[in-house]
């Protein structure tokens, strides 16, 4: 009776060698070519869903030129990465080579630009309209002193400088590396950049930066400010102007760069491209000022001296301008020379005023002299040349003192007669020069908008008061008088009055050019009225009616005046006269005559009674109201002299309109044809002030000095006129004159105003004993030897700045292009074609056709470059194939591809298909041969064996058959090694019988028949395991032993791989039963083995392990569900015999063995 275990091995697998037929074999793609032999371009694969049952082979060759044409891959040589591919190719396109050459790139359409930093500012329109655009930035930055000055420099660049020195307000670093949101803003020295100081604690200590790290050295002893306020910035392109920051417009203000691109993503002119973040790392664009500087900056001052409240106008360009003092004859007035690179010689400037030019603004500080300065000198008394009769006064100097402007020199004054007092050059018309001639500029160099209109607004408004106080009276006749009575006689009368008016010219008489004299010369001329006037008031008429006609004809005998006064007077000529005079265009001054007498009438005898008289011709006159007219112009210089000192001065200048148009509502009063006022008195004049104090209000409003105004004959209070006959004047012109027994400060006459001023260089009493003895040309010489005490400046002593010119950031870089290549096309058959035109500025390219032939070209990343190429070929070929070395399928022509493809397909079978890929030309050459491995993972004939590899279906039911060929003992059907979906069900069928289902939820399925059955055909189906597979399909009649196994244990086994350590994490991998299998000989009788036993167990082994292949034991035939799956679980079997095998005939052997069986984990 043989034992309960079974051994289901391959070795007596029935269905190893049986015909197998499956309904359906899941389809496989792994499809490998395993030889290619080509000379052609291109390609040859074999693809689709192979559905076969079995792995097959398939060979493809090329057989011939000719068949349909199709298109060769598109080669390219050149720079480019951009492609060009075929559309499609039609039936009767010649076959040749075709080429497409880039011949002209185009132009491409670009858009204006900007970098700041990491973003890029860009205009929204392309084109080289955007070139226009372009950004202002106006700093609106308050400036607070503090109590820090660098006691080092701080090199550009530096990062990080350690020391509590460089603490200026830095708060610490966020634990992100971010600046504090309430971190100061400053400045440092004249650095036009706004940092923000930090802190961070680095190596044990506080360390100090600043954000951004500076461009510039800051150099020891700059003083840091505190910074308040943003910046205005303008974008326009010349017809739309955006701004941004304005406060003063209710916009949000604008410090940071972060708010300012914020600001630029609402414009309609710009966008930003690069991120807009809120990095308030050091250095990011939340951590700095806007960077842009667009208006003049100063770069550094050097030099001697150092200036003060020095700035920079916007449009001053990149230069040095050199501060050089040129005079320092006064202290605290020095002069000094202003120089620059590029705006050469500029106005000079002057000690402790505020100096303001298009080049810099800036003050050089006064120095206070030492008070009194301390020398030699001496003094020395030359009379003229005198009779010896006469005497000699004596002239001493007592006392001398030297000024604090005191400096070597020599002086002589001379005894001289002095002029009348009513002979003074003063009182002559200043004549004007020139300064053009003078190469001194243009005569008119004021092109300040705003300043012409005003100057227009108010000479306008004055033509206007001067035409509403001026009238002509037409001619005509009186009333007539009535008769009167005769009169007695009378005795004689005194002189009446009679009353003239004069006209005095003077001035340069032009001469033409290549006369005599043409450069010109001064003249005098005198025309008396012809016409005596005894009645006063005609005699006024008549002179209005002059004053009235404007400018008189300036001409003389010897030419024409042209620069110079015309003067009006009135004389009374009989008994006192009074006179008024105009110098040029009705400016009137008043002035007192001498009288002067006519002789009397003589006795007049009686005469008879009279008849009446007809009316006095009244003559035609030219009136004009004097007195209204002299109030006007003694307003005008005011407001016109104060316009003249703050045009260039926006903040004065609402002040400056509000005084104007309170001059003019005062003023309006008098604007009619009549004397509104009476002759101006002292009272009138002063009311003049209350303009003049608002004028010096303005003046002072915007740091500029009101000029005083002294007597003309006091240098106030330090030079005084003392009258007299005689004076002592300076030999060389240049001191004003002393006087005898009077005090004398060194004083001259200010060029353009003509006031006297002091030197303060020194001063001396001039006494003179015996003044009478004096005569003319006496002199003393008063000179000074050494003088003690440094002046705060000397003369060569200068100061540097150093400026930066400013201009708007223009966005640059736009242009208005064609945006299409062109590309030449030829082909060797057909010769030049049309040219293709790519469009370059991303719209989609057209496609091309021609020669039978459509292309369409798209544009890569890298562009073309000219003379880049693209080549191919109009082709045909033929092809044949066979499978597994069979006969050869008979030539067809190779298809044409699909659209837009260079792929063609042709079936083959069981799924499969060859395709065709267009290579380089030629793509397919006669002798071309491909050779592929077509694999199916699935295929029916796995289930011969335990190895893992399955048979799968397609979809969720399938079927096999096994055909045994003949009557075959069966008495156990068992499977191994599948995959089945919950649900599944497998059943088995003998001979068409009906079928049996197996129990498949464990790893084997085993079915013991109850008896042997002689079988031919078996048949497996399948049905609810979609996606599901077999591994091996077991039939025939199981191996058993004589005796069964003294010992069979089983071992459950997980594999689990585990790393090493305490408590390792394992990795599952499944779970299998093991088993061990013992026959011992000391139970001869019921465990035993036998030497059949042995050969047919060495058989099973043998096997298992010559193949690897695992084996089925089922521990007790009547218990299937316990079957495993295993493997010998070593290499070696220990086989013993209990007669130490010395028995004479083998079937005497007692053996005995332990066969370690492991699990095939699932």
């Amino acid at each position: 009776m043989p034992s309960v275990q079974r051994f289901l091995s391959g070795h007596n697998n029935a269905a190893r060698t049986a015909a197998l037929s499956a309904s359906s074999v899941r389809a496989s793609r792994a499809i490998e070519r395993v030889r290619a032999a080509r000379t052609g371009g291109g390609n040859v694969r074999v693809g689709g869903n192979y559905t076969g049952h079995e792995a097959t082979a398939i060979d493809v060759e090329i057989v011939a030129a000719g068949g349909i044409p199709r298109a060769s891959r598109p080669q390219f040589a050149g720079v480019g990465n951009g492609r060009l591919s075929v559309q499609s190719v039609e039936a009767a396109a010649p076959l040749q080579s075709l080429t497409l050459t880039l011949a002209d790139l185009g132009i491409p359409t670009q858009t204006a630009l900007l970098d700041v930093r990491t973003v890029q500012i860009r205009a929204r329109a392309a084109g080289a309209a955007g070139n226009q655009i372009r950004l202002s930035v106006q700093p609106d930055l308050t400036r607070a002193p503090t109590d820090w000055a660098l006691l080092s420099d701080w090199p550009a660049g530096g990062a990080l400088q350690q020391g509590e020195q460089w603490d200026w307000g830095a708060l610490p670093l966020s634990t992100q590396g971010e600046l504090d949101e309430r971190s100061p803003r400053i400045q440092i020295g004249h650095d036009p950049q706004v940092y923000r100081p930090y802190r961070v604690y680095k190596d044990g200590a506080w360390q100090f930066g600043l954000s951004p790290a500076p461009e510039r050295a800051l150099p020891k002893g700059a003083a840091v400010w505190l910074i308040s306020g943003g910046y205005v910035v303008t974008v326009t392109d010349g017809s739309t102007t955006e701004t941004y920051g304005d406060t003063a417009a209710a916009q949000g203000e604008i410090a940071s760069f972060y708010e300012l691109l914020r600001a630029l993503q609402a414009s309609a002119l710009v966008e930003v491209a690069g991120v807009v973040a809120a990095d308030r790392a050091v250095g990011g664009m939340a951590a700095i000022d806007v960077p842009l500087r667009t208006q003049a900056w100063l770069h550094g001052l050097s030099g001697k001296v150092e200036l003060k409240d020095v700035s920079v106008p916007p449009l001053a360009p990149t230069q040095s301008l050199i501060v050089r003092c040129i005079n320092a004859d006064v202290v605290g007035r020095e002069r000094w020379s202003v120089v620059g690179d590029v705006s050469g010689a500029l106005a000079e400037a002057v000690t402790g005023q505020p100096y303001a030019s298009a080049a810099a603004r800036f003050v050089i500080p006064a120095k206070a002299a030492q008070r009194e300065s301390s020398g030699e000198h001496a003094f020395k008394y030359q009379p003229t040349q005198r009779e010896k009769t006469e005497g000699v006064p004596s002239v001493c100097l007592r006392p001398f003192r030297m000024g604090r402007n005191a400096r070597p020199r020599t002086v002589t004054f001379r005894y001289q007669l002095r002029p009348p007092a009513d002979c003074s050059c003063a009182d002559m018309p200043t004549p004007r020069l020139s300064m053009a001639c003078l190469g001194l500029g243009e005569d008119m160099d004021i092109d300040n908008v705003e300043f012409m209109n005003r100057i227009k607004a108010v000479y306008q408004w004055r033509e206007a008061f001067i035409r509403a106080n001026t009238a002509t009276q037409l001619a005509g006749v009186g009333p007539g008088t009535p008769g009167t009575p005769g009169t007695p006689g009378r005795p004689a009368t005194p002189g009446r009055k009679k009353w003239v008016f004069v006209v005095v010219y003077r001035g340069l008489i032009s001469r033409p050019p290549g006369t005599s004299q043409a450069i010109g010369i001064y003249q005098t001329a005198t025309v008396t009225s012809v016409v005596e006037y005894f009645d006063e008031s005609d005699a006024q008429n008549a002179l209005n009616a002059v004053l009235a006609a404007g400018p008189l004809p300036e001409g003389t005998t010897k030419g024409v005046i042209g620069i110079g006064g015309v003067e009006v007077a009135l004389h009374n000529i009989s008994g006192g006269r009074h006179g008024e005079h105009v110098e040029g265009n009705l400016a009137v001054e008043e002035s007192a005559m001498e009288s002067m007498a006519v002789p009397g009438l003589p006795a007049v005898p009686p005469t008879p009674g009279t008849p009446g008289t007809p009316g006095k011709p009244i003559p035609f006159a030219y009136l004009a109201y004097v007195h209204d007219l002299d109030w006007m112009e003694s307003a005008i210089p005011i407001i016109v002299g104060c316009l003249g000192r703050i045009y260039d001065k926006p903040a004065a200048l609402p002040a400056w309109d509000a005084l104007w148009a309170e001059i003019q509502a005062d003023l309006a009063h008098l604007q009619a044809t009549r004397n509104d006022i009476e002759k101006p008195e002292r009272a009138h004049a002063r009311y003049l002030d209350r303009y003049k104090s608002t004028v010096d209000n303005i003046l002072l409003s915007v740091g500029i000095l009101p000029k005083s105004d002294t007597s003309s004959t006091d240098a106030g209070g330090c030079w005084i006129d003392h009258g007299g006959s005689h004076w002592w004047v300076d030999a060389e012109g240049y001191y004003l004159p002393a006087f005898s027994n009077k005090p004398y400060i060194s004083s001259r006459r200010d060029a353009e105003t003509g006031k006297p001023y002091s030197t303060q260089e020194f001063g001396f009493g001039l006494i003179v004993a015996c003044p009478e003895r004096l005569k003319e040309g006496d002199e003393i010489t008063v000179r000074i030897l050494t003088v003690d005490g440094e002046r705060p400046y000397q003369e060569g002593d200068e100061a540097i700045i150093q400026t930066v010119a400013g201009a708007p950031a223009w966005l640059s870089g736009g242009v208005d292009g064609t945006d299409v290549q062109t590309w030449r096309v030829a082909g060797s058959a057909s010769g030049a074609l049309p040219d293709y035109i790519v469009p370059t500025d991303g719209q989609p390219a057209p496609v091309y056709s021609q020669a039978g032939v459509q292309l369409k070209m798209a544009l890569g990343g890298i562009p073309f470059a000219l003379g880049d190429a693209f080549s191919l070929s109009v082709e045909a070929g033929q092809w044949r194939w066979r499978r597994d070395g069979g006969p050869w399928s008979a030539a067809a022509n190779i298809p044409a591809p699909a659209a837009q493809s260079d792929t063609s397909f042709a079936p083959l079978a069981d799924g499969l298909q060859v395709q065709f890929i267009a290579g380089a030309a030629p793509s397919f050459v006669p002798g071309d041969a491909y050779s592929f491995a077509v694999h199916q993972p699935w295929a029916v004939g796995h289930v011969r064996d335990a190895h893992e590899r399955a048979w799968g279906w397609a979809g969720g039911a399938g079927s096999l058959t096994i055909d045994l060929g003949a009557p075959t003992p069966i008495e156990a059907i068992a499977l191994a090694r599948y995959h089945l979906p919950a649900g599944a069900q497998v059943q088995v069928a003998i001979d068409g019988g009906a079928p049996h289902t197996l129990e498949t939820s464990g790893p084997v399925a085993v079915w013991m028949l109850p008896a042997p059955v002689q079988a031919a055909r078996l048949t497996i189906t399948v049905a609810q395991a979609e996606g599901g597979h077999i591994g091996w399909v077991w039939a025939g009649t199981p191996m058993a032993t004589d005796h069964h196994a003294s010992q069979c244990q089983r071992t459950r086994r997980w594999a689990v791989g585990r790393a090493g350590g305490i408590n390792p994490a394992g990795l599952y991998a499944g779970a299998g039963d093991g088993w061990r299998l013992a026959w011992s000989p000391s139970d001869w009788s019921a465990s035993r083995l036998v030497q059949d036993d042995m050969d047919r167990l060495m058989a099973l082994l043998d096997w298992a392990q010559q193949r690897d292949e695992p084996l089925i034991l089922v521990p007790h035939h009547r218990h299937p569900q316990d079957a495993a799956l295993v493997r010998p679980g070593a290499d070696a079997l220990e086989i013993t015999d209990q007669h130490a095998w010395q028995a004479d005939d083998v079937q005497h052997r007692l053996l005995s063995a332990t066969l370690e069986l492991e699990p095939v984990y699932a």
